[in-house]
């Protein structure tokens, strides 16, 4: 437990750190460069640096990784346990609202630090979703973290997120997320498991939400989703063809 976080990993143990790296400088200001290192099966190299003068420190660093397997770096409480067959948030029903806890968030670790962190890597899976070169941009600023962007390649798609996480007595979020040209297909196997699905997608969405625990979070959720198909089949349904037929049965009516 330190800065506030009471950190156990889902794998109870993410295996041995080992490092080496050039430090450099004095009491106040502190360069760490050349760093060569793994944890767990996780291998990074960078370079980092500390500055205590200020009214908090301040943590600057540039990373590239492997291949990074999110579950083992996951909270024990938030472990995946597998793919879902119904993905619909549900904030109605006693079921629903049992999946969020009431305990108040902790956010006082962004209030410790400043900095920077630049991180990219060649792989990165959570679950049955796999971010192919995903690259994060993150800073933070007197209790206010942003990251913009993170991004990556998703089912052969561009995805980016942007969020911003304010540390106030009750949190503040905002979330930005697009994924365009996507592979229709593999997001249905491997969101549902379906493969009768094909074509490609766009989606964009824009969500703000503020609250003192997950189920406060969920609850004050507001915002927008987009969505858009095309060259799509439905295994033995053209969609375009189908499209094209109800437009010419659109004109008709309209003739008549």
């Amino acid at each position: 437990q330190t800065a506030g976080i009471d950190y156990q990993p889902s794998s109870g143990n993410l295996g041995a750190l080992s490092a080496l790296a050039d430090i450099s400088g004095q009491p106040s200001a502190v360069t760490i460069s050349r760093i060569e290192g793994t944890i767990g099966p996780v291998s990074f190299a960078g370079d980092a640096s500390v500055n205590f003068v200020g009214p908090r420190p301040r943590v600057d660093a540039r990373l590239n990784a492997g291949e990074i397997f999110a579950k083992l770096f996951l909270p024990a409480s938030s472990a995946i346990s597998g793919r879902s067959t119904d993905s619909r948030p549900d904030r109605t029903s006693a079921q629903g609202r049992n999946r969020w806890s009431q305990g108040p968030i902790n956010l006082s670790a962004l209030q410790a630090f400043d900095g920077s962190f630049a991180l990219g890597a060649r792989r990165l899976t959570y679950g049955n979703y796999t971010l192919q070169d995903p690259t994060v941009v993150a800073n933070l600023e007197k209790g206010s973290l942003t990251i913009d962007p993170l991004s990556a390649r998703l089912f052969d798609g561009d995805a980016v997120l942007r969020l911003t996480a304010v540390a106030d007595p009750v949190a503040r979020l905002s979330v930005y997320v697009a994924l365009d040209g996507a592979n229709f297909e593999k997001a249905m196997q491997s969101s549902a498991g379906l493969d009768s699905v094909t074509g490609l997608f766009n989606m964009q969405g824009e969500f703000t939400t503020t609250g003192q625990s997950q189920l406060d979070l969920i609850d004050n959720l507001s915002g927008n989703l987009s969505f858009a198909a095309r060259d799509g089949v439905i295994r033995g349904i053209n969609l375009s063809a189908l499209s094209n037929r109800l437009n010419d049965f659109n004109a008709a009516l309209d003739f008549s």
